[in-house]
């Protein structure tokens, strides 16, 4: 297989009809690994659907200069009106990013040729009202100014007064030091103050919030005061993150999210400028890992067979629709039409799930500069700010990752505590894993699965630490699904086997508060010896089952049921004779509940989350399946 992307989209939400198969293994959640066509007219639809929900304004549709301009293309259907459509029926913008790489000799009048007849005449985009203008004049962007493009000073003013011949504003992407001229030989100062606006690109330039905010001192400011005296729009380039395997030094490049952090420092930035727009990079770039729209969260959204970027390897973990909606948030701020704050103000998750850890890494290979190299990453939060809390009364005591085959529920890695105790009085170890911030509503669920060693690691367990002060472990009316109360001094599990518990927390005193930190813990003041136990499939979510796909999931041979949304209903397909369906919105209320009497069966829903329960009659009885779905 030749892979060439960072990160790995997130399918769940696409109808199995517009998905293809590929020769990858399947998803850690046990589903074929399926991709899509990102020119297919349903995916854009739902891809700009998301652009509504989350309110962002709209894209800018990139188009590489290599090959346009040699012939037009007189067909019914392209990429670019299928955004124009998609963007009118959504209600959102767009605009043509040229990007100059692969510009040649005859680039002026390959640009002019594509703009008349291809984007003007055939494909009509800017007589579209949802073709993004300012001041009445269409958008056009040029990328590649000043870089190493193919394309030199004369020939970008050539196309800057063309198209502002054409009643265009016109946006240049250029390099970083473009006033400094640093990167471009000779001088392109005169197309830079050609420009409308300039858009330095920045991916790559920094990898921290520290970072993002030396820019502002070193470039930003400076950027936009020039900017300010030549009469010119300042559109800073801000992005979540990245990767690339093979940067232009050969060297391996990742750049951590930070939880959504990096972002919202760079919007921050802007802010203090003064300005109101950015330029967010990028939409659905997989490719180098900057994308925004939904992406693979963790091990069960990426095939087991290879590395992907996911969202929650810098230790954070957020729903696939996390920095769409970060991205709509930061653009409030920038704008004031929310307050300016630090913090960012919205939740990694709005549920079902709201986090899920197996502790996953994974192993990949790659050839640098004719070099084979491996590295191991994190597919999963795994540790995220790891520390100490308590040790007393033990010795060589540990918390930490292992690869050890038969203490597993997912994946290849779990969780292992273990060590020596020898107090009769006290003897305690905890130690936190994960800081979080999950506020607590009614019917939130923690889920674990434990694998108990010998006598003492049954006094091993799960606690969670809450912004109140208090622990669930101090909270003897919260219980495990065998009614034993969550402090580890209470024996949890059997000997040899692994077990899954669940403990209700969305219910009487807690609500209302909220999950700061994740912790294992030994507490047992008996009895000496060592105790050792291995921790798998953290999750708190909504309700219970929808966190770790399994086996129960399908009956006999056949597939699962499908769900989906589509023009405002929930489908389920790929149902057996005699299932019973309930489907309840994120706030527990029953919405529909009867029996299949077919394969397939729709229910009209409203926009929102909801939860989709499937009891499936096999040879030996009826089994669980249950699903999220989304209605936009």
């Amino acid at each position: 297989m030749n892979v060439n992307v960072v990160s790995w989209p997130d399918i769940s939400e696409y109808p199995d009809s517009v998905l293809y198969a590929t020769k990858f293994k399947p998803l850690g959640n046990g589903k074929p690994t399926k991709l899509y066509n990102d020119a297919d007219h349903t995916i854009i639809d739902r891809q700009m659907g998301w652009l509504k929900k989350s309110e962002l304004d709209g894209v800018a549709i990139q188009r590489f200069v290599g090959s346009i301009g040699r012939s037009v293309t007189i067909t019914q259907e392209s990429h670019l009106t299928n955004v124009k459509n998609a963007a009118e029926a959504n209600g959102r913008l767009f605009y043509i990013c040229y990007d100059l790489n692969g510009s040649d000799a005859s680039i002026v009048d390959r640009i002019e040729l594509d703009w008349v007849y291809e984007i003007e005449q055939i494909r009509a985009l800017t007589s579209s009202p949802n073709y993004t203008t300012v001041d009445g004049k269409p958008v056009v962007e040029m990328w590649g100014i000043g870089y190493n493009v193919g394309a030199d000073e004369q020939q970008c003013l050539d196309m800057i007064h063309f198209f502002q011949d054409r009643g265009c504003y016109v946006i240049g992407g250029t390099p970083r030091d473009w006033r400094s001229n640093t990167s471009a030989s000779p001088s392109y100062t005169a197309a830079y103050k050609a420009l409308d606006a300039v858009s330095p690109w920045t991916v790559g330039v920094y990898n921290t919030p520290a970072g993002a905010t030396s820019y502002l001192t070193g470039y930003m400011t400076a950027d936009k005061a020039y900017c300010d005296i030549n009469g010119m729009d300042y559109l800073p380039v801000v992005f979540p993150g990245s990767g690339n395997w093979l940067s232009a030094d050969g060297s391996f490049s990742q750049t951590d999210r930070k939880g959504g952090g990096l972002l919202w420092q760079q919007v921050l930035n802007a802010k203090s400028l003064g300005l109101t727009s950015v330029y967010y990079a990028m939409l659905d770039e997989f490719e180098e890992g900057t994308n925004l729209i939904n992406g693979a969260v963790d091990y069960f959204d990426i095939p087991t067979n290879e590395y992907f970027e996911t969202f929650a390897k810098d230790g954070v973990w957020t729903s696939s629709d996390y920095y769409l909606r970060l991205a709509a948030t930061a653009a409030k701020m920038l704008r004031g039409d929310i307050p300016k704050t630090t913090d960012i103000p919205i939740p990694y998750s709005t549920g079902p799930l709201y986090y899920r850890n197996s502790f996953e890494s994974r192993t990949t290979t790659f050839t640098q500069n004719g070099t084979t190299s491996t590295r191991v990453m994190k597919i999963d939060p795994c540790f995220f700010n790891p520390q100490l809390k308590e040790s007393s009364g033990v010795s060589g005591s540990t918390v930490k990752i292992v690869n050890e085959l038969g203490y597993t529920k997912s994946g290849i890695y779990s969780t292992k505590i273990t060590g020596s105790a020898n107090s009769a009085t006290k003897a305690t170890y905890s130690y936190k894993i994960a800081d979080t911030k999950i506020d607590i509503n009614a019917n939130l669920q923690l889920t674990f699965w434990k694998y108990t060693v010998d006598e003492l690691g049954k006094y091993t367990s799960v606690d969670l630490v809450l912004k109140s002060g208090k622990k669930l472990s101090s909270l003897p009316a919260f219980t495990d699904n065998n009614g034993v109360a969550m402090n580890p001094n209470q024996p949890r599990g059997v000997i040899g086997v692994g077990q899954k518990f669940t403990c209700q927390i969305g219910k009487d005193e807690l609500i209302g508060d909220q999950i700061t930190g994740i912790v294992i813990a030994y507490d047992h003041p008996i009895e000496s010896g060592t105790f050792t136990a291995y921790f798998d499939d953290v999750i708190i979510e909504y309700g219970e089952g929808n966190g770790v796909p399994t086996a129960i999931t399908s009956v006999g041979n056949d597939h699962s049921a499908l769900v989906y949304s589509n023009d405002g209903q929930i489908h389920i397909d790929n149902l057996l004779p005699e299932s019973n369906v309930a489907i309840y919105s994120l706030s527990g209320q029953i919405q529909w509940k009867g029996q299949s009497s077919s394969t397939r069966l729709s229910v009209p829903a409203h926009s929102g989350f909801y939860l989709v329960r499937i009891q499936r009659k096999g040879t030996d009885g009826y089994r669980d399946q249950s699903e999220k779905v989304v209605v936009p």
